[in-house]
């Protein structure tokens, strides 16, 4: 499948759009970004174009439209990484990458407190206890459902980087980025150095914060 029709829309700051990016860079699939939502509105062009949510990220593929961001993970890596590192055939291998795409939303419930609270909100508008609250509660899960998986293997995806660690990864800059007062947790810290280091991270989502 040609991948020259590509069109990935959305905003480069939003971390479901980040994903999406990240992984096709992955990839090595040649797309257009186009700048949507946010500030940049578009969304009833989205409408238009088939996503009945009006949301990003959006995945143009020719005349095929597709939305919610683990959802274009997955076709990306069907499409265009089947039976790679990225995206195995071996159904074990892949499905114990795949819940770690479905446990994403549970963490960011936890984290979501603490990115509004230090990126979203003015200094004198803040909460600190709930700022702390989030954080507190964030680690609290890395540490009993995170750490277990990294102390036995490099990656989410299992021994080398796969589609596992993009969804994770895109939240966990704000963890690194947002939080700089955070506690120590060795395996989610190593596992950040190893995948803040892929080329591909530092161009889409290692762009800052806002």
């Amino acid at each position: 499948m040609s991948s020259s029709a590509i069109k990935i829309w959305g905003r480069g700051n939003s971390a479901n759009v980040k994903r999406v990016l990240w992984a096709a860079e992955e990839l090595g699939v040649a797309y257009e970004s186009v700048p949507a939502g946010g500030a940049y509105g578009r969304n009833d062009e989205l409408v238009a174009l088939g996503n009945p949510t009006g949301l990003v990220p959006t995945l143009q593929d020719g005349d095929f439209v597709l939305w919610e961001s683990a959802a274009i993970v997955r076709y990306l890596g069907h499409a265009y990484g089947a039976g790679s590192t990225f995206f195995p055939d071996d159904a074990k291998t892949r499905a114990a990458a795949d819940k770690w795409v479905d446990w994403t939303p549970t963490f960011f419930k936890e984290l979501f407190p603490a990115f509004i609270g230090l990126v979203r909100t003015p200094e004198d508008k803040r909460d600190p206890a709930a700022i702390a609250a989030s954080i507190e509660g964030t680690a609290a899960i890395i540490r009993k459902v995170v750490e277990p998986t990294l102390a036995k293997q490099d990656y989410f995806s299992g021994k080398e980087f796969g589609f596992g660690d993009v969804t994770l990864g895109a939240l966990a800059y704000i963890w690194f980025e947002a939080i700089k007062e955070r506690p120590a947790l060795p395996g989610w810290d190593a596992w950040y150095a190893r995948v803040s280091a892929r080329p591909a991270f530092k161009k889409v989502v290692a762009i800052g914060l806002s």
